[in-house]
């Protein structure tokens, strides 16, 4: 799978993630991310969508927090407390997944 690159991202989520990270908020950032997460996921489950869409979404939102990781690094220490990738968000956003289904 190719890696994800902030570009491929949706321009008002980069926005948003900007502004969130230039003023220093990590749990806006958080919130951001599990909105985003939550609102297309329950999307694509109205629609009757198959998984492969829901692990895309996984695969994109995840990008997100490690990009905030990676660009800022104070913002990096957490670690999911359930697989212990490092991330932004203090639980891997495919393990909240899992735990809801």
């Amino acid at each position: 799978m190719a890696r994800m690159r902030f570009q491929d991202i949706d321009p008002v989520m980069q926005e948003d993630i900007e502004f969130a990270v230039r003023y220093g908020y990590p749990i806006e950032i958080e919130m951001l991310i599990r909105r985003e997460c939550n609102s297309r996921s329950h999307a694509i489950r109205k629609q009757q969508g198959d998984d492969s869409e829901i692990k895309a979404l996984r695969s994109r939102l995840l990008a997100y927090s490690q990009y905030v990781g990676r660009k800022y690094p104070r913002y990096a220490n957490d670690r999911c407390p359930e697989c212990g990738v490092k991330l932004v968000v203090r639980r891997c956003l495919a393990c909240d997944l899992r735990k809801r289904k």
